[in-house]
């Protein structure tokens, strides 16, 4: 568990401007959010930042299961200061789409 026991939500799939004067906790959950709405290479320099989003038209249970995985996978990589505590879903998934919802806990702020 965490040096703080707080658990935060992080909503992928909206873009938001990045901002350069966030410090602490909310760099974190920024970077969090940066790498769930973040497709692979679109990066300039950083080509392996984001998601694969290999999930795309797959039947609804199979992209679930292809979301959690690759949000995984993506937390474990470019966000070590985390600790996944839950992967849910929002949106509408009977209209095909499905927002990933992660609940985190922050092991460090240090930059």
């Amino acid at each position: 568990m965490s040096l703080d026991e707080t658990i935060y939500e992080v909503l992928g799939g909206s873009t938001a401007p990045i901002r350069h004067d966030l410090a602490g906790v909310e760099l974190v959950l920024q970077s969090v959010h940066v790498a769930l709405s973040t497709r692979v290479g679109t990066v300039p320099l950083h080509r392996d930042w984001g998601t694969e989003q290999t999930f795309l038209d797959d039947p609804m249970p199979e992209a679930m299961a292809k979301i959690q995985t690759e949000v995984f996978d993506v937390i474990q990589r470019h966000c070590p200061r985390v600790e996944i505590e839950e992967i849910l879903f929002d949106g509408e998934a009977m209209a095909g789409r499905l927002i990933p919802k992660v609940r985190v806990t922050i092991n460090d702020t240090a930059e």
